[in-house]
């Protein structure tokens, strides 16, 4: 037997025994913190009242800027069927008249984007329920540039 390989197996086995310490050491520090843990602190919620409210100056408490309005959350929700115009509604407010008369397919809007959301962890497309019209023509791919020209 060469005298390398027994000192190098004698070395292995303090290398193992020296990790199986630290990760015992380890699992009690995780036990240990575990059990001495102490639960955080509920926040003490307080009502503000109109009388009760300080000056914005003297008040530690956030200012509210842009307050949620109420009438809106109040308002009933349309049925599923008659959905189509007020979506359609509030998405040309948001993205312009022309990009969602361009874009959006006109019927059943709730129903495909539901659809399109649901076969996302699928990888599987509906085409037929798609909520959005496809582009006009083929996409041109320029193998001239690489994608380091692209970004600069």
């Amino acid at each position: 037997m060469v005298y390398g390989e027994d000192e190098r197996a004698q070395n292995r086995r303090m290398l193992a025994f020296g990790a199986g310490a630290v990760l015992l050491i380890a699992a009690g520090v995780g036990v240990w913190a575990y059990v001495h843990r102490k639960p955080a602190p509920e926040p003490v919620i307080t009502p503000v009242t109109e009388t009760a409210a300080a000056p914005a100056a003297e008040s530690t408490a956030p200012v509210i800027e842009h307050p949620v309005a109420t009438e809106a959350a109040a308002a009933p929700m349309p049925a599923l069927p008659d959905s189509d115009a007020p979506v359609a509604a509030e998405l040309q407010r948001v993205f312009g008249a022309p990009a969602v008369a361009t874009w959006l397919v006109p019927d059943q809007v709730v129903r495909r984007f539901v659809a399109t959301v649901d076969n996302l962890p699928r990888n599987v497309p509906l085409e037929k329920m798609r909520p959005l019209h496809a582009p006009e023509g083929a996409f041109i791919v320029d193998r001239r540039r690489s994608p380091v020209n692209l970004i600069g």
